[in-house]
Order: structure tokens, then C-alpha cells, then sequence
């Protein structure tokens, strides 16, 4: 099995796990009018749904259109724009869940008429994940967990910012050379 054949069955692994994950945003200074990409709750409601705990399914937050073993997920998203798309799928059955997830491989509009997705362009973000039960830990962020041992809430949450222009790459050859 190739590296490709291995991401796709964790992936399934995942999904078929139909996961939980409780959490709260704080995103500092955001137009809900202009950086909306997709919702189903107006400004001040989705604003408000994004303080409260939350039930999540999935949290994903993109410089580039792809997530994983090269599949596209994230069609708007622009590694030169200085914003990342941030993508909530709140919590729903497992059926609801695998259709939204395999509707994201089949097309750039994947999210169209899906209540459960939140799709938005964000500079910055701070993401505070709950425990479920004590001991119980929360959400891993890029290999690190954020919670104590005990399943606790670090207090000031993982702060995500995209720092446009601070990145420079060095390509020996040139590109493609």
C-alpha cells in the first residue's frame, strides 16, 4: 500500500468514527459580512454560535485548496491572499457526516445546501476546545493536543494567525529545475 492508500484508510477510519469534538472561537476585529463564505445563521447568530460551546464533527483551516493525501477541500482558498478558509462541520449523524465528507471530493461547490458547514475567511482565529467528560482530552492541533492530562481547557486557547509575506522560499534550481 502506497502513502496514498494509507492516508485514505485512516481518513475512512476517521469518518466512520463519526467524531466529537466540542469548541469555542474567538475571531478578533471580523467582518461577518464580507469573509462569510457559507452558512446557514445570519451574522449576529453565527457570531453568537461561535462563542458558545459547540458540537463539531470536523475543524479544518486552509492556506491552500487541498487537506491531506492531496485532496482538494478548501476550492476558495489562496496561499497569497493572507487569510485562512476556516471550515466548522458541526455535529451530525454518521450517514450526514460521511455524505458531506465524500461530497467535498466531488466538486469545487461541495458545500452548497448543507446546513451543518460553516465556511469562513479569517487573518486570525483563537480556538478554545471543551472537554466532553473529565480526562477526556479534546482537539489536536497539528500534532499538539490542547488540553492538560486531566481534559481541562488550557485558558487561553491556540492562537492560529496567518502572517502574509513572512514565509520566503528558497528553491535550489529553480522552480521545477
Amino acid at each position: 500500500m502506497g502513502m496514498g492508500a494509507n492516508y485514505e484508510l485512516g481518513f475512512a477510519q476517521f469518518l466512520l468514527g463519526n467524531p466529537n469534538f466540542y469548541a469555542k472561537f474567538d475571531i478578533p476585529d471580523y467582518d461577518y459580512d464580507k469573509h462569510v463564505l457559507h452558512t446557514c445563521y445570519n451574522g449576529p447568530e453565527l457570531e453568537t454560535r461561535l462563542k458558545e460551546k459547540n458540537n463539531y464533527s470536523y475543524i479544518q483551516s486552509n492556506t491552500t485548496v487541498f487537506h491531506g493525501g492531496n485532496d482538494p477541500f478548501a476550492h476558495l482558498a489562496k496561499m497569497d491572499d493572507g487569510l485562512m478558509d476556516l471550515i466548522l462541520i458541526e455535529r451530525q449523524g454518521r450517514v450526514g457526516f460521511l455524505n458531506t465528507m465524500l461530497g467535498s471530493k466531488n466538486g469545487s461547490q461541495w458545500w452548497k445546501g448543507r446546513k451543518k458547514v460553516i465556511m469562513l475567511q479569517v487573518s486570525e482565529y483563537t480556538i478554545y476546545p471543551l472537554a466532553r467528560k473529565k480526562g477526556q482530552c479534546c482537539i489536536e492541533i497539528d500534532g499538539e493536543i490542547n488540553c492538560d492530562g486531566e481534559g481541562n481547557q488550557y485558558q487561553d486557547g491556540c492562537n492560529v494567525k496567518c502572517l502574509q509575506g513572512k514565509v520566503k522560499m528558497f528553491c535550489p534550481g529553480g522552480v521545477g529545475g
